[in-house]
């Protein structure tokens, strides 16, 4: 008897051996996870920093160990987007697999990672020592 478990994924009609059938490729599904989760951190980040009153960060020490933990925020949001990018070059390197959440995974984390270098190089182009 054939296992019910195996065709559950197979759409109506298809099976898995049938021709023009593919499956969609697990690093590119991974990699479209760690996009949304690329988003959802980059969203808290933006609501747990954000003092638009100016009240929460009146301290100075407080003010700097919340940058401090902003940055590596920030950082551990880049490295999220960059295994990201990985997954997503893999997905779209797998032969015969659907490339549709590997083209997704990779342009969001790929467009997280070129704002970063681009705030980062504004960054340090714009540090005190370069205006005076």
């Amino acid at each position: 008897m054939a296992d019910p478990a195996k065709n559950a994924a197979t759409p109506v009609g298809l099976s898995s051996a049938a021709p023009g059938y593919r499956r969609h490729a697990g690093a590119g599904i991974a990699s479209f996870v760690v996009a949304i989760l690329t988003i959802i951190l980059l969203a808290l980040e933006v609501m747990l920093f954000t003092d638009p009153l100016g009240v929460l960060y009146a301290d100075y020490l407080i003010a700097g160990l919340a940058a401090t933990a902003f940055v590596l925020c920030i950082f551990v949001t880049a490295l999220t987007a960059l295994a990201g990018t990985i997954l997503g070059i893999i997905g779209l390197c797998q032969p015969d697999r659907k490339k549709l959440f590997a083209v997704l995974g990779l342009s969001v984390c790929a467009l997280f990672l070129l704002v970063f270098v681009a705030l980062v190089v504004l960054g340090l182009a714009l540090t005190p020592a370069a205006l005076s």
